[in-house]
């Protein structure tokens, strides 16, 4: 049986502690299938990590949601 989903928008949102010629180094990484999710997560990462780079974006399309830096 095929489902479809209605909503298949996913949110990744990444703490980054540096970036260099070899790639991007991830401290933590988290995905949620809401945007409202994703803010929350985005706020606890910075709460966490106020130090660090932190993005949050939707997959599909690559819209940027929020970012620190």
């Amino acid at each position: 049986m095929n489902r479809s989903k209605k909503n298949n928008n996913g949110y990744i949102i990444r703490v980054i502690e540096k970036i260099t010629e070899e790639g991007t180094f991830i401290t933590e990484k988290r995905v949620v299938n809401k945007e409202e999710l994703a803010l929350k997560a985005y706020d606890s990462l910075l709460e966490k990590y106020p130090d660090l780079k932190i993005e949050c974006f939707n997959y599909k399309t690559g819209e940027m949601l929020n970012k620190n830096f």
